[in-house]
């Protein structure tokens, strides 16, 4: 099964949506009506799916997730600066995000269940695209000013800044 995002297919429907759709063809479920939501991201056990959605004016968004059939909805982060790009750590039991809580691009956590979100990573550049790998050892990320240079930093080291 593939999640993915898109547009709604509305001529003048500008709201992104989380969709679901069987590898093998057949027709998209939508899993986000109603929300401009986008960067799905499954658990590792394939269970639920966290997202980016936005929230209220301008281009603020919080993180968000979901069972893999689009129930059970929650908001995991509320602030009011931006929040992107949600990877799962590999145990399935938080969540690392983009987040400008600090005036640039960090890197946050938050558990999958809610609770207390930890900025673990404090950066002067600007952050985007972030990936996590596999294993969990390493985070990866391009950054600005940096001429958009592939960064990479160790989760130890992400967990230690975070303290």
């Amino acid at each position: 099964t593939i999640v993915f995002n898109a547009f709604g297919s509305g001529g003048s429907d500008q709201v992104r949506r989380v969709y679901r759709v069987s590898a093998g063809g057949g027709d998209a479920v939508i899993l986000t009506e109603g929300q401009d939501a986008f960067q799905p991201s499954w658990s590792p056990d394939g269970t639920m799916i966290a997202y980016a959605a936005s929230v209220g004016e301008g281009n603020r968004s919080d993180i968000y997730v979901m069972d893999a059939d689009g129930s059970n909805k929650r908001q995991l982060t509320t602030h009011p600066q931006t929040d992107l790009n949600p990877k799962w750590t590999p145990d399935g039991l938080h969540i690392y995000f983009g987040t400008r809580r600090n005036g640039s691009w960090d890197i946050g956590m938050v558990p999958v269940e809610g609770g207390e979100v930890r900025v673990v990573n404090r950066t002067p550049m600007d952050v985007f695209g972030q990936l996590l790998s596999p294993d969990g050892s390493m985070f990866y990320f391009s950054a600005q000013p940096t001429d958009n240079q592939l960064v990479t930093v160790k989760v130890g080291h992400l967990l230690q800044a975070g303290d």
